[in-house]
C-alpha cells in the first residue's frame, strides 16, 4: 500500500512507476464491439439502453464494495453492447486511497462486470433509431478523443455512475447519482434524536442556527479530505500498447484538478456520485411509466420491454 498524503504534482506523476499496471484488451478499441448476441426470442422490437448496476452485497457500501454501474445498448437484431468507465488500471493507481485526484480512466467494452453473477438491476429504456446511434456516437468520440482528456477519471464524482449519468442525458433523462453525505449524517442523527422527545423543547432559532453551521462544517470536511487526498494535483500520464506490441508511456492533455486552489474547500460543492444513489432511482421508477415520458414521444414503434 502506498501512502498518497498530502504529495505534490511532480510526485503525483511518479505515482505510476517504471512499468504499467495491467493493460486490458477490451480498452483498445475505436468502434463499439458486439459483446455478444441475444437468442432470437430475446429480441426486443426496438433499440434499448439498458442502465445496470451491481454489488457483491445486497447494497452497495460507502467505504468498500461501492458496486458498479454500466449501460447496454440493443439493437432490434440482438446485438448487445457493453461499455463501462473504470480507473485506467496501467497507472497502477489505488482510487480509494486518493478519492480526490484526477488521472486517466478507461472504457471497457465489453464491460468486464457483464457476466459476473452479482446482484444485478437493470433499467430499460426504449430508443428511436437516432437516439441509439446518437449514444454510440458519443461513447465512440469519448474514446478516440481519450488523449485530448475526455477520459478523465475521479472516484469522488467522474467514475462509472457519472459516465452512466452522462449517456442517460443524451436522450433527456436526468439521473439522481449524488449520494449526500451531509442527507447520511442528518438521518443519522435524526434517529438518535427521535430517543429523546425533549429535544424538541429546545429546537427554535439556536437549534436551526446550530444545524446550519453544523451542515458548513460537514461540508468542508470531506472537501478538505479530497484536497489533502489528491484534490489539487493530477496525473496526465497512462501506459497503452503500440501497434507492434510495445508498451509505451503515453502523456494526455491536462485534466484540471479538483480544487484549483485552498478556498475551494469552502466555496466548492462537490458531489459524492455513487452507485448506491443511482439504485435509489431505479428502484424509485421501477414498474413505473414515468422514465419513458421523456422519450416516447419520440419512438414510434411498437416497444417490448
Amino acid at each position: 500500500m502506498r501512502l498518497y498524503f498530502g504529495f505534490s504534482q511532480d510526485s503525483a506523476e511518479r505515482l505510476i512507476g517504471q512499468s504499467p499496471g495491467k493493460i486490458y484488451k477490451s480498452a483498445e478499441w475505436s468502434t463499439l464491439r458486439v459483446a455478444r448476441m441475444l437468442s432470437p426470442e430475446k429480441h426486443p422490437k426496438t433499440y434499448l439502453l439498458e442502465l445496470v448496476t451491481c454489488s457483491k452485497g445486497k447494497t452497495p457500501n460507502l467505504i468498500s464494495d461501492f458496486g458498479h454501474a454500466w449501460i447496454r445498448l440493443i439493437s432490434p437484431l440482438g446485438e448487445l453492447y457493453s461499455v463501462g468507465f473504470y480507473p485506467d488500471e496501467s497507472t497502477r493507481i489505488t482510487p480509494e486511497y486518493v478519492p480526490g485526484l484526477t488521472f486517466p480512466g478507461m472504457l471497457l467494452n465489453p464491460d468486464k462486470h457483464d457476466v459476473a453473477d452479482w446482484n444485478e438491476r437493470v433499467t430499460r429504456i426504449p430508443l428511436a433509431p437516432q437516439q441509439f446511434q446518437e449514444i454510440r456516437t458519443h461513447i465512440e468520440t469519448m474514446q478516440i478523443n481519450r488523449e485530448q482528456g475526455t477520459l478523465a477519471f475521479r472516484l469522488v464524482d467522474r467514475n462509472c455512475v457519472w459516465f452512466v449519468a452522462e449517456v442517460a442525458a443524451l436522450i433527456g433523462i436526468k439521473l439522481d447519482i449524488e449520494y449526500s453525505l451531509t442527507c447520511y449524517l442528518f438521518q443519522v442523527i435524526g434517529s438518535k434524536m427521535k430517543k429523546f422527545p425533549t429535544t424538541k423543547l429546545f429546537m427554535p432559532k439556536r437549534f436551526q442556527q446550530g444545524m446550519q453551521f453544523l451542515k458548513r462544517l460537514i461540508r468542508i470536511f470531506p472537501n478538505s479530505l479530497y484536497y489533502v487526498l489528491g484534490g489539487r494535483v493530477v496525473v496526465n500520464k497512462q501506459w497503452i500498447r503500440t501497434k507492434d506490441r510495445q508498451m509505451k508511456e503515453l502523456s494526455v492533455l491536462p485534466f484540471q484538478p479538483l480544487f484549483g486552489c485552498l478556498s475551494d474547500i469552502f466555496r466548492k460543492s462537490v458531489s459524492f456520485n455513487h452507485v448506491r444513489a443511482l439504485q435509489n432511482w431505479q428502484h424509485r421508477y421501477k414498474n413505473s411509466d414515468n422514465i419513458y415520458g421523456q422519450m416516447l414521444s419520440s419512438v414510434k414503434q411498437d416497444i417490448a420491454i
